[in-house]
């Protein structure tokens, strides 16, 4: 549950920290990410096997794409 949460708090943060500029641009990514994260939220428990991994894939490459556009930008 942990692994999960802190995942989540991890996104937050990021989605915070994003420039109103940008969000349209990852506007898809980011319906991708809670597409995924979905299931964990509202049809299985914090425990359920594979949503961790599932969801630490899918925030692992948003994190990824959102650097590198900051990166392009700054």
């Amino acid at each position: 549950m942990h692994r999960l949460q802190s995942l989540l708090d991890d996104y937050e943060r990021v989605l915070a920290n994003t420039p109103a500029c940008l969000m349209g641009l990852l506007m898809p990514y980011k319906q991708r990410v809670e597409q995924a994260l979905r299931p964990a939220l509202t049809t299985h428990s914090w425990l359920s096997v594979g949503i961790s991994d599932c969801a630490s894939i899918f925030l692992a490459s948003f994190f990824s794409l959102f650097a590198t556009v900051v990166d392009l930008i700054g």
